[in-house]
């Protein structure tokens, strides 16, 4: 899917696919070099300061702000292109501090949507999954991305500035019922602009 979802839309945020090479396993998918640090901790090291997510949540503001619009913005253009984010966590991030740039990897689990869950329990981090990635039978579609993103909002920016005015997006954004989020991620987008002026 990496190969399918990095040709469907171009942008800054999304690591560029230079080559598919085949090998006797699979593909072999070549991408530019990003010198980045991937977002994600290990559980037992969450709260030390000095991890790569702990020290992005603790930038200015505006920074954190300039770089998960990217994220979001990112993901407006691949729901416009029929995709559904899948597996999408902090472990999906990487930062690259010197220039102040972000990138999302590994979307192989990102799907043509909206889809049935079919499995129940979907790949993922359950701090950043949504209430029906748990469940077969239930749909999946823009509202659990947005879900996803919600929680990225409240781990990266709401935590370290309680007061910030994403926090309530954040809030709707991560409604357990889908019905009650936010219905598609433009608008999501729309409420997350408003409020970072």
């Amino acid at each position: 899917m990496s190969v399918q979802v990095a040709r469907a839309v171009t942008h800054p945020a999304l690591v560029p696919v230079e080559r598919v090479l085949a090998a006797s396993d699979g593909l072999v998918i070549v991408s530019p070099w990003f010198d980045g640090d991937l977002l994600r901790s290990p559980a037992d090291r969450r709260d030390q300061p000095d991890e790569p997510g702990n020290r992005f949540a603790r930038l200015p503001v505006a920074e954190v702000e300039v770089a998960l619009d990217q994220v979001i913005d990112l993901h407006v253009r691949l729901e416009a292109a029929g995709w559904i984010a899948g597996d999408l966590y902090d472990g999906s991030l990487m930062y690259d501090f010197a220039h102040r740039t972000i990138k999302v990897i590994d979307v192989e689990s990102y799907h043509r949507g909206p889809y049935v869950n079919a499995i129940g329990r979907l790949p993922g981090s359950t701090r950043f999954m949504a209430p029906e990635e748990f469940v077969r039978g239930d749909r999946i579609d823009a509202r659990t991305t947005v879900f996803t993103l919600g929680r990225m909002l409240q781990t990266f920016l709401v935590r370290a500035h309680p007061g910030h005015p994403a926090a309530a997006v954040a809030e709707h954004a991560t409604q357990s019922h889908p019905d009650d989020r936010p219905s598609s991620l433009a608008r999501f987008q729309e409420q997350w602009r408003a409020a970072t002026g």
